[in-house]
């Protein structure tokens, strides 16, 4: 048997509606075409935070090493600050897994990066910093929408 089928539900939710159906596995052979919509849905905490880390790069210019290194220059600190947060926002991840997996930094960065910018933010002389917050954000919007 062969099934061509476009869905909107996680391959485990696949799974186990085929498991109801008692449809032989060994049999069947599944092409599935994921919706773009669905896309945010079928992934976990860390893929959705390395997907933050690659936007956030991305749109400063840097790579994974400059956004993990030790550098306290402004649009490295900035690019952390962007990452910390929207990773916090858009992941159940402990302040010290997100802490980590940017360069080794303790929990307590990750909360001074995200009450730190919360404060940028908040300051409506600081255009370029929340005109980035923005561009961010409304990428990452577009790409978890389903959330």
């Amino acid at each position: 048997m062969h099934i061509d089928i476009r869905i909107t539900a996680s391959p485990d939710e696949l799974l186990a509606i085929l498991k109801q159906l008692n449809i032989d596995k060994s049999s069947l052979t599944v092409n599935m075409i994921y919706e773009n919509a669905s896309l945010g849905a079928s992934l976990n905490d860390k893929d959705r935070m390395i997907h933050i880390r690659n936007v956030v790069c991305k749109i400063c210019e840097l790579s994974h090493e400059q956004l993990v290194a030790k550098s306290k220059k402004r649009i490295f600190t900035e690019a952390r600050f962007y990452f910390m947060y929207f990773t916090k926002k858009h992941t159940k991840l402990s302040h010290e897994i997100v802490g980590n997996f940017c360069g080794g930094r303790d929990h307590s960065s990750v909360s001074n990066a995200i009450t730190t910018y919360n404060s940028l933010y908040s300051e409506k002389s600081n255009k370029s910093f929340i005109n980035m917050a923005d561009i961010i954000g409304k990428q990452l919007y577009e790409y978890f929408k389903i959330m």
